[in-house]
């Protein structure tokens, strides 16, 4: 099981011993204890309390730490645009609608989306920001992330994902359609 597989299952089950993720994932002790430790150095889970001890020493538990990165997100309706910060577990914590008009096209829409997202980000604390989702209102190509043949989205025909205004996030964000 990956190192993803095991930050998953901590996510879904919640506080976890080390003894009940080596169950849930039908890994070893061993390769739990070097998955456990890779994801403690990257701050993506913390300690927690100590369990209740069945005969031995209390086992001590992790959890998730939701609050070591942020997201930014985008919902682009026809006239207006919801924009938002997350910590790592969707937790909201700014948001803010403007409007907006999708015919004035990409530039225009995608500078008041930045625009918004700065005046958020400048609110929060600097922890790192580690993606950038953006939703319009028309079809897009999974593969290369183009939107395609948009019905009320003149001039978006040719945009692709992470081009424009926020690839200026940096390189650790990824910015999709």
């Amino acid at each position: 099981m990956t190192l993803l597989g095991v930050l998953d299952d901590i996510r879904a089950s919640g506080e976890s011993s080390r003894a009940d993720i080596a169950t849930r994932t039908g890994l070893g002790r061993a390769l739990v204890n070097q998955r456990l430790g890779e994801l403690l150095d990257l701050r993506l889970i913390s300690d927690g309390e100590l369990g209740a001890s069945t005969g031995g020493r209390a086992p001590r538990t992790v959890r998730f730490n939701p609050g070591v990165g942020t997201l930014l997100a985008a919902d682009l309706g026809a006239t207006g645009v919801d924009v938002a910060v997350t910590d790592l577990a969707g937790n909201l914590l700014a948001r803010d609608r403007a409007g907006t008009n999708v015919v004035d096209g990409p530039e225009s829409v995608l500078a008041v989306i930045c625009a918004r997202f700065d005046r958020m980000l400048e609110a929060l604390d600097d922890r790192p920001l580690w993606g950038v989702g953006l939703g319009v209102p028309g079809p897009v190509e999974f593969g290369t992330g183009r939107v395609v043949a948009p019905p009320i989205m003149p001039g978006w025909a040719t945009t692709r994902s992470g081009s424009g205004s926020p690839s200026r996030y940096g390189s650790t964000t990824t910015s999709t359609f």
